[in-house]
């Protein structure tokens, strides 16, 4: 299932937006965007009269028909900070966070006018506990165009939040700038308001196995070869699951990656890594993959690899960017870790966000070669 922005911004208008006494009822609204939705539906997108805090800042409500949702928070901060969140915006929840769930925020924003390079705003966004000492998760930063868009940060909850604390943290003052935010929705459960993985695919006359030949005495693998609904975060793209016979597992995942992003890890994916990790150890990882097509100088797609502990601020090693041609390939390298990650705290990183881009992905692989 894939959202499009006009199917979000039609399901309902913002509260405070002009309403006639037949207009449908906030509740009845919110009853049928939940219908739409992957997840749960964990704030209420008709209301934007968020916590505006920090020095020298001021807001004001917008309306306009140009506005998704009909509206949108205006806020002027005047200088940039010291820190991104010295200024903000916290959008109250009525549901909260619970230790291991998925949440997304999907939002749309645009940039009025800011001072940086390049003319385009700044937003750093964050789940958290609005009370000291302000815990949160899934901090991501996002650049803000002049144009309306739909912007979305996805994350596993560290920690588990009450209701009536938890919050989505827009942080502003990373430059001064005015920013609009206009309708907002937040879920738990799913990763995007836009896309779901389709698992459903034909079987194959033949089955494939899933670890290569090549691969498979090489030593224990660490990533979770047979899962197949892998979590994706970041947005700027849409994936489906495809039949993909021959190739280890006889499926994969098609990612379209719609331009390139400031950051390959604007765009990932987090492979669990099932055991522990320590300094010293030698591991190989292997990818099979292929480009449909790339706007790259050679049209090689561009995946870039990452070992590296699930936490703030998210250390790891191995960085390393692999080109695809239009060829299925198990393309592999080897590191050395530089580091102890403990059971159930490493991942796979595996970036897409290097290049616009339309690549399948199969399988993806961490071994630990024995030590000698």
């Amino acid at each position: 299932m894939i959202f499009r922005n006009t199917l979000i911004a039609a399901a309902l208008t913002l509260a405070w937006a002009a309403q006639s006494a037949c207009a449908e009822q906030p509740a009845d609204q919110l009853t049928k965007l939940q219908a739409q939705l992957p997840g749960k539906l964990i704030n209420d997108p008709t209301r934007l009269d968020w916590e505006v805090f920090g020095p020298g800042a001021t807001s004001k409500p917008i309306k306009g028909s140009d506005a998704p949702g009909g509206g949108a928070l205006q806020v002027t901060i005047p200088k940039k900070g010291t820190t991104a969140y010295e200024i903000g915006v916290n959008a109250p929840l009525t549901g909260g966070f619970t230790k291991g769930a998925t949440y997304v925020v999907s939002f749309y924003a645009r940039t009025i006018k800011a001072d940086t390079n390049d003319n385009n705003g700044v937003i750093g966004v964050r789940f958290g506990q609005n009370a000291a000492p302000y815990p949160g998760f899934g901090d991501a930063v996002r650049t803000l165009t002049p144009d309306w868009q739909l912007y979305e940060v996805s994350g596993q909850a560290n920690l588990t939040v009450s209701k009536d604390l938890a919050v989505i943290s827009f942080q502003l003052s990373s430059a001064k700038q005015v920013i609009e935010i206009g309708q907002t929705i937040v879920q738990e459960g799913a990763t995007s308001i836009l896309k779901q993985v389709e698992t459903k695919i034909p079987p194959c006359d033949v089955k494939t196995a899933v670890l290569p030949a090549n691969l498979a005495d090489k030593g224990p693998v660490l990533t979770n070869i047979n899962a197949q609904n892998w979590e994706i975060f970041g947005a700027g793209e849409t994936h489906k699951r495809i039949q993909a016979c021959g190739v280890p597992g006889d499926s994969a995942l098609e990612f379209n990656v719609v331009a390139k992003m400031p950051n390959p890890y604007d765009i990932v994916t987090n492979l669990p890594l099932n055991e522990a990790v320590k300094k010293d150890d030698i591991l190989i990882i292997g990818v099979v993959a292929r480009t449909i097509k790339a706007d790259t100088p050679d049209g090689m797609g561009l995946i870039t690899l990452r070992v590296q502990q699930d936490a703030l601020p998210y250390p790891g090693f191995g960085d390393h960017t692999i080109g695809y041609g239009p060829a299925w390939q198990l393309k592999r390298f080897m590191v050395k870790a530089d580091r102890d990650i403990a059971k159930g705290q490493g991942t796979l990183a595996v970036q897409l966000g290097g290049a616009k881009q339309v690549i399948q992905i199969g399988r993806a692989y961490v071994i630990h070669t024995p030590h000698p």
